[in-house]
């Protein structure tokens, strides 16, 4: 499981096109990112030993565009 890994470092990037997903707060809420989601969610938190980098959504990257 995530909350029990011995990885120092874990990047996340989010499979996502746009970042005003609202799935972004809630994933972000449950990885410990953030201390509320914009919506109920019914993800549960965890809470990592690990550092937790965010990347960014895919938005208007130019491999998307092409």
């Amino acid at each position: 499981m995530l909350s029990q890994t011995s990885e120092q470092q874990i990047t996340t990037i989010p499979f996502f096109v746009s970042s005003g997903s609202t799935h972004l707060a809630d994933i972000r809420f449950a990885l410990g990112l953030s201390e509320d989601s914009l919506l109920d969610t019914k993800l549960s938190r965890i809470f990592p030993k690990s550092q937790i980098i965010w990347g960014k959504a895919m938005d208007s990257h130019p491999f998307i565009l092409e």
